[in-house]
Protein backbone atom coordinates (compact mmCIF):
# COMPACT_ATOMS: atom_id res chain seq x y z
CA UNK A 1 0.00 0.00 0.00
CA UNK A 2 0.96 3.25 -1.32
CA UNK A 3 2.17 5.48 1.93
CA UNK A 4 4.54 8.50 3.05
CA UNK A 5 6.43 7.56 5.54
CA UNK A 6 6.47 8.84 8.88
CA UNK A 7 3.50 10.77 8.39
CA UNK A 8 1.82 9.51 11.39
CA UNK A 9 5.17 9.34 13.61
CA UNK A 10 3.23 11.35 16.75
CA UNK A 11 0.06 11.71 15.28
CA UNK A 12 -1.47 9.38 17.89
CA UNK A 13 -2.96 12.61 19.07
CA UNK A 14 -5.44 12.12 21.95
CA UNK A 15 -9.69 11.04 21.40
CA UNK A 16 -10.59 13.19 24.36
CA UNK A 17 -13.84 13.68 24.22
CA UNK A 18 -13.88 16.63 26.77
CA UNK A 19 -11.72 19.64 27.58
CA UNK A 20 -8.73 17.57 28.77
CA UNK A 21 -5.54 17.45 26.87
CA UNK A 22 -5.21 13.42 27.71
CA UNK A 23 -8.25 12.47 29.77
CA UNK A 24 -11.42 10.78 28.72
CA UNK A 25 -14.06 12.04 29.55
CA UNK A 26 -16.13 9.44 28.43
CA UNK A 27 -15.26 6.76 30.79
CA UNK A 28 -18.50 4.86 30.15
CA UNK A 29 -21.88 4.21 27.29
CA UNK A 30 -24.23 6.24 29.60
CA UNK A 31 -21.79 9.35 29.26
CA UNK A 32 -22.90 9.24 25.49
CA UNK A 33 -26.47 8.94 26.49
CA UNK A 34 -25.96 11.55 28.63
CA UNK A 35 -22.78 13.81 29.43
CA UNK A 36 -24.18 15.14 32.32
CA UNK A 37 -23.25 12.23 34.74
CA UNK A 38 -21.40 14.07 37.71
CA UNK A 39 -24.47 13.72 39.78
CA UNK A 40 -25.62 10.02 38.91
CA UNK A 41 -26.55 8.22 41.57
CA UNK A 42 -26.71 4.85 39.50
CA UNK A 43 -23.61 1.99 39.19
CA UNK A 44 -22.32 4.33 36.83
CA UNK A 45 -21.23 6.55 40.00
CA UNK A 46 -18.33 4.45 40.64
CA UNK A 47 -16.57 6.24 37.73
CA UNK A 48 -18.31 10.01 37.96
CA UNK A 49 -19.36 10.53 41.43
CA UNK A 50 -18.20 8.14 43.87
CA UNK A 51 -19.61 9.27 46.90
CA UNK A 52 -23.41 8.54 45.69
CA UNK A 53 -22.37 5.16 45.86
CA UNK A 54 -23.89 5.21 49.31
CA UNK A 55 -27.63 5.81 47.80
CA UNK A 56 -27.78 1.84 46.35
CA UNK A 57 -29.75 -0.64 47.71
CA UNK A 58 -27.44 -2.86 49.40
CA UNK A 59 -26.24 -5.52 47.30
CA UNK A 60 -23.16 -6.19 45.32
CA UNK A 61 -23.14 -4.84 41.36
CA UNK A 62 -21.05 -5.78 38.31
CA UNK A 63 -21.40 -3.34 35.15
CA UNK A 64 -19.19 -4.22 32.08
CA UNK A 65 -19.81 -2.32 28.80
CA UNK A 66 -17.65 -0.71 25.78
CA UNK A 67 -17.66 1.98 23.05
CA UNK A 68 -16.69 1.89 19.63
CA UNK A 69 -15.67 4.84 17.81
CA UNK A 70 -15.40 6.22 14.06
CA UNK A 71 -12.95 8.74 14.13
CA UNK A 72 -11.36 11.54 11.38
CA UNK A 73 -8.36 13.32 11.97
CA UNK A 74 -8.01 15.99 9.15
CA UNK A 75 -5.99 18.90 8.00
CA UNK A 76 -5.65 21.81 5.35
CA UNK A 77 -2.76 23.45 3.84
CA UNK A 78 -2.75 25.58 0.22
CA UNK A 79 -5.38 23.08 -1.01
CA UNK A 80 -3.83 20.22 0.14
CA UNK A 81 -5.49 18.15 2.38
CA UNK A 82 -3.88 15.35 4.88
CA UNK A 83 -6.77 12.87 6.46
CA UNK A 84 -6.88 9.84 8.77
CA UNK A 85 -9.46 7.45 9.96
CA UNK A 86 -9.90 5.05 12.66
CA UNK A 87 -12.98 3.24 12.59
CA UNK A 88 -13.02 0.92 15.51
CA UNK A 89 -11.27 2.92 18.29
CA UNK A 90 -12.45 0.31 21.29
CA UNK A 91 -12.63 1.58 25.18
CA UNK A 92 -14.00 -1.10 27.55
CA UNK A 93 -15.22 -0.68 31.13
CA UNK A 94 -15.79 -2.87 33.88
CA UNK A 95 -16.56 -2.67 37.65
CA UNK A 96 -17.47 -4.15 40.77
CA UNK A 97 -19.16 -2.63 43.53
CA UNK A 98 -20.45 -3.61 47.20
CA UNK A 99 -22.98 -1.51 48.96
CA UNK A 100 -23.60 -2.53 52.88
CA UNK A 101 -25.63 -0.07 55.32
CA UNK A 102 -23.36 3.19 55.21
CA UNK A 103 -19.96 2.13 53.26
CA UNK A 104 -19.66 1.59 49.73
CA UNK A 105 -16.67 -0.32 48.40
CA UNK A 106 -16.04 0.23 44.31
CA UNK A 107 -13.32 -1.01 42.00
CA UNK A 108 -13.23 -0.12 37.99
CA UNK A 109 -11.27 -0.52 34.83
CA UNK A 110 -11.28 1.33 31.55
CA UNK A 111 -10.03 3.96 29.31
CA UNK A 112 -8.15 7.20 31.16
CA UNK A 113 -7.17 8.93 27.91
CA UNK A 114 -5.64 7.57 24.96
CA UNK A 115 -6.67 8.22 20.83
CA UNK A 116 -6.91 6.20 17.67
CA UNK A 117 -3.99 4.66 15.83
CA UNK A 118 -3.92 7.06 12.80
CA UNK A 119 -2.39 6.89 9.33
CA UNK A 120 -1.76 10.35 7.06
CA UNK A 121 -1.16 8.68 4.09
CA UNK A 122 -0.47 11.66 2.19
CA UNK A 123 2.01 12.87 4.66
CA UNK A 124 1.37 15.76 7.14
CA UNK A 125 2.19 19.53 6.41
CA UNK A 126 4.46 20.30 9.29
CA UNK A 127 6.56 17.44 8.26
CA UNK A 128 6.87 17.65 4.41
CA UNK A 129 10.08 18.84 4.67
CA UNK A 130 11.33 16.26 6.10
CA UNK A 131 9.60 13.74 3.24
CA UNK A 132 10.19 12.82 -0.53
CA UNK A 133 8.24 10.60 -1.80
CA UNK A 134 8.20 6.85 -1.29
CA UNK A 135 6.52 3.45 0.13
CA UNK A 136 6.24 2.88 3.89
CA UNK A 137 4.00 1.46 6.73
CA UNK A 138 3.59 2.52 10.39
CA UNK A 139 1.19 1.57 12.61
CA UNK A 140 0.81 2.76 16.25
CA UNK A 141 -1.01 2.44 19.64
CA UNK A 142 -1.86 5.26 21.97
CA UNK A 143 -3.62 3.66 25.44
CA UNK A 144 -3.94 4.71 28.54
CA UNK A 145 -5.21 1.73 31.27
CA UNK A 146 -6.80 3.08 34.59
CA UNK A 147 -7.86 0.70 37.95
CA UNK A 148 -9.32 2.22 40.42
CA UNK A 149 -10.19 1.42 44.32
CA UNK A 150 -11.82 3.16 47.10
CA UNK A 151 -14.55 3.65 49.50
CA UNK A 152 -17.84 5.97 49.94
CA UNK A 153 -19.64 6.66 53.47
CA UNK A 154 -22.60 7.70 54.62
CA UNK A 155 -21.84 10.71 57.15
CA UNK A 156 -25.60 11.58 57.60
CA UNK A 157 -28.89 11.38 55.66
CA UNK A 158 -28.19 14.32 53.24
CA UNK A 159 -23.95 14.49 53.31
CA UNK A 160 -21.62 11.45 52.04
CA UNK A 161 -18.00 11.45 51.05
CA UNK A 162 -15.91 8.93 48.96
CA UNK A 163 -11.48 8.67 48.67
CA UNK A 164 -10.30 6.35 46.40
CA UNK A 165 -6.48 5.89 44.81
CA UNK A 166 -6.18 5.64 41.04
CA UNK A 167 -3.56 3.46 38.90
CA UNK A 168 -2.53 4.40 35.46
CA UNK A 169 -0.57 2.67 33.10
CA UNK A 170 0.17 4.30 29.76
CA UNK A 171 1.80 3.25 25.98
CA UNK A 172 2.61 5.04 23.20
CA UNK A 173 3.65 2.85 20.61
CA UNK A 174 4.81 2.96 17.11
CA UNK A 175 6.21 0.21 14.41
CA UNK A 176 7.63 1.92 11.19
CA UNK A 177 8.99 -0.03 7.93
CA UNK A 178 10.09 1.27 4.40
CA UNK A 179 11.70 0.33 1.26
CA UNK A 180 14.11 1.78 -0.30
CA UNK A 181 12.49 3.88 -2.60
CA UNK A 182 11.27 6.10 0.60
CA UNK A 183 13.54 9.06 0.44
CA UNK A 184 14.05 11.59 3.66
CA UNK A 185 15.43 14.99 3.18
CA UNK A 186 16.09 16.97 6.22
CA UNK A 187 18.39 19.36 5.83
CA UNK A 188 21.42 19.51 6.54
CA UNK A 189 21.07 15.82 5.56
CA UNK A 190 21.11 14.70 1.52
CA UNK A 191 18.37 12.73 0.13
CA UNK A 192 18.82 9.01 1.34
CA UNK A 193 17.08 5.84 -0.03
CA UNK A 194 16.36 4.05 2.75
CA UNK A 195 14.80 0.46 4.21
CA UNK A 196 14.53 -1.13 7.64
CA UNK A 197 12.59 -0.46 10.48
CA UNK A 198 12.37 1.01 13.71
CA UNK A 199 9.57 0.48 16.41
CA UNK A 200 8.96 2.45 19.50
CA UNK A 201 7.58 1.40 22.70
CA UNK A 202 7.19 4.22 24.87
CA UNK A 203 5.51 3.37 28.48
CA UNK A 204 4.96 5.47 31.75
CA UNK A 205 2.97 4.30 34.51
CA UNK A 206 1.85 6.31 37.96
CA UNK A 207 -0.91 7.00 40.70
CA UNK A 208 -2.79 9.65 41.81
CA UNK A 209 -6.02 10.14 44.36
CA UNK A 210 -9.91 11.16 43.70
CA UNK A 211 -12.18 12.64 46.81
CA UNK A 212 -15.69 13.30 46.53
CA UNK A 213 -18.15 15.06 48.33
CA UNK A 214 -22.49 14.38 47.91
CA UNK A 215 -25.19 16.18 49.18
CA UNK A 216 -28.63 15.02 48.97
CA UNK A 217 -31.24 16.83 50.79
CA UNK A 218 -34.45 15.29 49.30
CA UNK A 219 -35.79 13.00 47.47
CA UNK A 220 -35.36 15.01 44.74
CA UNK A 221 -32.18 17.14 44.44
CA UNK A 222 -28.81 15.86 43.94
CA UNK A 223 -25.71 17.90 43.76
CA UNK A 224 -22.16 16.39 44.05
CA UNK A 225 -18.15 17.20 43.27
CA UNK A 226 -15.46 15.04 42.71
CA UNK A 227 -11.61 15.89 42.56
CA UNK A 228 -8.80 13.84 40.60
CA UNK A 229 -5.38 14.41 41.48
CA UNK A 230 -2.70 14.64 39.00
CA UNK A 231 -1.12 11.83 37.63
CA UNK A 232 2.85 11.97 37.62
CA UNK A 233 4.21 9.97 33.88
CA UNK A 234 7.44 9.97 32.79
CA UNK A 235 7.25 7.85 29.35
CA UNK A 236 10.82 6.56 28.23
CA UNK A 237 11.00 4.95 24.87
CA UNK A 238 12.44 1.80 24.20
CA UNK A 239 13.10 1.73 20.62
CA UNK A 240 15.26 -0.85 18.08
CA UNK A 241 15.83 -0.46 14.49
CA UNK A 242 16.87 -2.37 11.31
CA UNK A 243 18.74 -1.58 8.34
CA UNK A 244 19.62 2.44 7.46
CA UNK A 245 16.56 3.64 9.06
CA UNK A 246 17.45 2.59 12.10
CA UNK A 247 20.82 3.98 11.92
CA UNK A 248 19.68 7.33 10.46
CA UNK A 249 16.88 7.79 12.72
CA UNK A 250 18.92 9.23 15.79
CA UNK A 251 20.79 11.63 13.46
CA UNK A 252 17.47 13.02 12.20
CA UNK A 253 15.66 13.26 15.37
CA UNK A 254 18.70 15.07 16.62
CA UNK A 255 18.12 17.45 13.75
CA UNK A 256 15.50 20.88 14.24
CA UNK A 257 14.21 20.11 11.16
CA UNK A 258 13.07 16.54 12.52
CA UNK A 259 12.71 17.35 16.71
CA UNK A 260 9.15 15.63 16.26
CA UNK A 261 10.42 12.21 15.86
CA UNK A 262 12.83 12.98 18.92
CA UNK A 263 10.56 11.27 21.57
CA UNK A 264 10.47 7.37 20.10
CA UNK A 265 14.54 7.44 20.11
CA UNK A 266 15.63 4.68 22.16
CA UNK A 267 16.61 5.91 25.85
CA UNK A 268 14.21 9.43 25.35
CA UNK A 269 12.66 10.53 28.64
CA UNK A 270 9.88 13.09 29.05
CA UNK A 271 6.92 13.86 30.94
CA UNK A 272 3.35 13.85 30.02
CA UNK A 273 0.74 13.92 33.32
CA UNK A 274 -2.53 13.27 33.59
CA UNK A 275 -3.76 16.72 34.66
CA UNK A 276 -5.97 17.15 37.79
CA UNK A 277 -9.96 17.67 37.17
CA UNK A 278 -12.68 18.92 39.82
CA UNK A 279 -16.00 17.25 38.23
CA UNK A 280 -18.89 19.25 39.63
CA UNK A 281 -23.25 18.23 38.92
CA UNK A 282 -26.55 18.46 40.00
CA UNK A 283 -29.14 16.14 39.57
CA UNK A 284 -32.85 17.16 39.89
CA UNK A 285 -36.35 15.24 39.38
CA UNK A 286 -38.86 17.21 38.25
CA UNK A 287 -41.33 14.50 38.14
CA UNK A 288 -41.01 10.81 38.81
CA UNK A 289 -40.42 10.16 35.59
CA UNK A 290 -38.49 13.06 34.91
CA UNK A 291 -34.94 13.87 35.71
CA UNK A 292 -32.95 16.64 34.15
CA UNK A 293 -28.90 17.08 34.90
CA UNK A 294 -26.36 19.70 34.81
CA UNK A 295 -22.86 20.35 35.54
CA UNK A 296 -19.47 19.95 33.88
CA UNK A 297 -15.29 19.31 34.28
CA UNK A 298 -12.28 21.87 35.07
CA UNK A 299 -8.80 21.09 34.39
CA UNK A 300 -5.57 22.06 35.40
CA UNK A 301 -3.82 21.52 32.27
CA UNK A 302 -1.21 24.47 32.84
CA UNK A 303 -0.25 23.19 36.07
CA UNK A 304 0.84 19.77 34.82
CA UNK A 305 4.31 18.98 33.65
CA UNK A 306 4.13 18.16 29.83
CA UNK A 307 7.88 18.20 28.65
CA UNK A 308 8.06 20.17 25.27
CA UNK A 309 4.34 20.95 25.47
CA UNK A 310 4.49 24.19 27.03
CA UNK A 311 1.43 26.82 26.17
CA UNK A 312 -1.58 25.10 27.47
CA UNK A 313 -4.43 27.12 29.48
CA UNK A 314 -6.44 25.08 31.76
CA UNK A 315 -9.71 23.44 30.02
CA UNK A 316 -13.33 23.51 31.14
CA UNK A 317 -16.36 22.15 29.90
CA UNK A 318 -20.15 22.38 30.73
CA UNK A 319 -23.29 20.23 30.03
CA UNK A 320 -26.09 19.78 30.44
CA UNK A 321 -29.00 16.54 30.22
CA UNK A 322 -31.97 14.65 31.22
CA UNK A 323 -33.89 11.61 31.47
CA UNK A 324 -37.30 10.34 30.81
CA UNK A 325 -38.89 7.18 32.06
CA UNK A 326 -41.29 6.55 28.92
CA UNK A 327 -42.64 2.76 30.25
CA UNK A 328 -42.03 0.40 32.74
CA UNK A 329 -38.78 -0.99 31.52
CA UNK A 330 -37.54 2.37 28.83
CA UNK A 331 -35.68 5.05 29.27
CA UNK A 332 -34.41 7.58 27.05
CA UNK A 333 -31.61 10.16 27.68
CA UNK A 334 -30.19 12.97 26.02
CA UNK A 335 -27.65 15.43 26.49
CA UNK A 336 -25.33 18.45 25.02
CA UNK A 337 -21.45 19.42 26.12
CA UNK A 338 -19.49 22.05 25.29
CA UNK A 339 -16.07 22.22 25.86
CA UNK A 340 -13.03 24.54 25.63
CA UNK A 341 -9.39 22.58 25.67
CA UNK A 342 -7.37 25.62 26.92
CA UNK A 343 -5.03 25.06 23.96
CA UNK A 344 -3.10 28.13 22.31
CA UNK A 345 -1.87 28.60 18.83
CA UNK A 346 1.45 27.81 20.15
CA UNK A 347 0.62 24.16 21.20
CA UNK A 348 -0.49 23.32 17.48
CA UNK A 349 0.92 20.97 14.92
CA UNK A 350 1.18 17.93 13.09
CA UNK A 351 1.78 15.87 16.13
CA UNK A 352 -0.93 16.90 18.18
CA UNK A 353 -3.63 19.42 18.09
CA UNK A 354 -6.66 19.82 20.89
CA UNK A 355 -9.80 21.60 19.30
CA UNK A 356 -12.73 22.72 21.07
CA UNK A 357 -16.01 20.61 20.90
CA UNK A 358 -20.01 20.02 20.48
CA UNK A 359 -21.05 17.02 22.29
CA UNK A 360 -24.29 15.89 20.89
CA UNK A 361 -25.68 12.73 22.24
CA UNK A 362 -28.71 10.35 22.75
CA UNK A 363 -29.40 6.41 24.50
CA UNK A 364 -31.83 4.65 25.92
CA UNK A 365 -32.35 2.60 29.03
CA UNK A 366 -33.76 -1.00 29.54
CA UNK A 367 -34.37 -2.48 32.78
CA UNK A 368 -34.53 -6.49 31.51
CA UNK A 369 -35.22 -7.50 35.32
CA UNK A 370 -35.49 -5.90 38.64
CA UNK A 371 -32.07 -7.43 38.43
CA UNK A 372 -30.54 -6.46 34.83
CA UNK A 373 -30.53 -3.35 33.15
CA UNK A 374 -28.84 -2.33 29.53
CA UNK A 375 -27.47 0.81 28.32
CA UNK A 376 -27.27 2.09 25.08
CA UNK A 377 -25.93 4.80 23.27
CA UNK A 378 -24.75 7.32 20.60
CA UNK A 379 -22.46 10.40 20.37
CA UNK A 380 -21.52 13.11 17.70
CA UNK A 381 -18.41 14.96 18.43
CA UNK A 382 -18.45 18.27 16.71
CA UNK A 383 -14.88 19.69 16.71
CA UNK A 384 -14.77 23.55 16.14
CA UNK A 385 -11.97 23.68 12.96
CA UNK A 386 -9.12 26.22 14.39
CA UNK A 387 -6.44 27.71 11.19
CA UNK A 388 -3.24 28.18 12.55
CA UNK A 389 -0.36 29.39 10.54
CA UNK A 390 -2.13 28.74 6.99
CA UNK A 391 -3.05 24.77 8.35
CA UNK A 392 -6.58 24.36 9.21
CA UNK A 393 -7.17 21.45 11.78
CA UNK A 394 -10.36 19.82 12.18
CA UNK A 395 -11.87 16.36 13.20
CA UNK A 396 -15.33 14.89 14.21
CA UNK A 397 -16.17 11.33 15.94
CA UNK A 398 -19.35 9.32 16.01
CA UNK A 399 -19.31 6.79 18.42
CA UNK A 400 -21.57 4.49 19.63
CA UNK A 401 -21.52 1.95 23.57
CA UNK A 402 -23.34 -0.37 25.08
CA UNK A 403 -22.82 -1.91 28.85
CA UNK A 404 -25.01 -4.08 31.36
CA UNK A 405 -25.08 -3.75 34.97
CA UNK A 406 -26.21 -6.37 37.24
CA UNK A 407 -27.12 -6.45 40.86
CA UNK A 408 -26.83 -9.83 42.94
Amino acid sequence: MKKILFGCIALLSTASYGASVDALANSTPAYMGNPAQNATLTTEAAYYNPAGLVHLEDGNYISVGGQLSNITYEMEKGGENYKANDPLGLIPNLSYIHKSGDWAFYGNTGGAAGGPTLDYEDGVPLLDNLLGTGTGTVEGKNAYAMANLGAAYRLNNEWSVAAGVKYIYAQRNIEIETSKDANLTPLPIPKYAVDGTYDAERTAQGFGGTFGINYRPNDRLNMAMTYNTKVKLEFEADSKGTGNLGAMLPTIASNPAGAALAPIIDGDKRWRDLPAELKYGVAYKMTDKWTVMGGGNYYFVSEADTDGKDGFKNGWEVNVGTEYQVSERWTLTTGYNYAETGATDETFNDTEFALDSHIFTAGAKFQQTPNLEWTFSTMYVDYIDHEVDGVNYKKNIIATGISAAYKF
